[in-house]
């Protein structure tokens, strides 16, 4: 069959309205003649521009098919490190943000060596450890509670990390002491002299319940600490 017999049944062959025996021979006609067969692609498309629109679009949407499978993973593991992250940040901030202790969270020990009392505040519980430090409203500073005298004894309890890491010593035992010279008589804490005490003198224990106050003078034979274990129901 001639090309231009072809061409001129392309129309129709397009369409289906041509006989079997026709489409046969334009379909030979076409597997050998590459004119004739780019004359056809260029009709079809002309006639059907929707359904080669839509094969383009199937062969770009296997191609980029893969990539959307990617950006759903990269995504994926971005919202796990940023959750990762705001996850450890929070644990930071849980476990080195102190907080007043009840007074149900310690015990005070008391011990006395010579005229030297010494007053420890340790925590009940093995996840938790106790910072103090004693404000002194004179001075208006805060000093390391082991450092003596001062007004109020401040304490903070922290949690333990599971992942011992924590930032601040661990197990610690909080104490203040005082240096008597005999039971009306302490020495100063920077060593400077001594103070005579009348009886007036004290220093708080402040809970997040509760506040303690203590006369120095009592610590010399223990009548305060015996108090403060009963307010504290030890």
């Amino acid at each position: 069959m001639k090309c231009k017999i072809v061409r001129d049944l392309l129309p129709s062959y397009i369409d289906g309205l041509t006989s079997q025996e026709s489409n046969q021979a334009v379909e030979e006609h076409l597997s050998w003649c590459e004119e004739c067969r780019e004359y056809f692609e260029e009709m079809r498309e002309e006639t059907n521009p929707k359904e080669a629109v839509l094969l383009d679009t199937k062969v770009l949407e296997a191609q980029i098919r893969p990539f959307k499978k990617l950006r759903r993973v990269v995504f994926g593991i971005l919202a796990a490190v940023c959750i990762l992250g705001i996850l450890l940040e929070s644990l930071q901030i849980y476990y080195t943000t102190g907080v007043t202790p009840s007074s149900k969270d310690v015990n005070v020990t008391y011990e006395k060596t010579g005229n030297m009392v010494s007053v420890e505040i340790v925590p009940k519980k093995d996840n938790i450890y106790i910072e103090a430090a004693v404000c002194n409203e004179e001075e208006g500073t805060y000093v390391g509670a082991e450092d003596g005298m001062g007004d109020t004894l401040l304490l903070i309890k922290y949690r333990k990390s599971p992942f011992g890491n924590d930032y601040k010593v661990l197990d610690q035992a909080n104490s203040f002491q005082y240096n008597f010279v005999d039971e009306n008589t302490v020495k100063k804490r920077d060593g400077s002299g001594e103070v005579e005490l009348d009886g007036s003198e004290t220093i708080k224990i402040q809970f997040s319940d509760m506040e303690c106050e203590l006369r120095i003078k009592d610590l010399y034979t223990k009548k305060g600490i015996a108090e403060l274990e009963k307010k504290l129901g030890q």
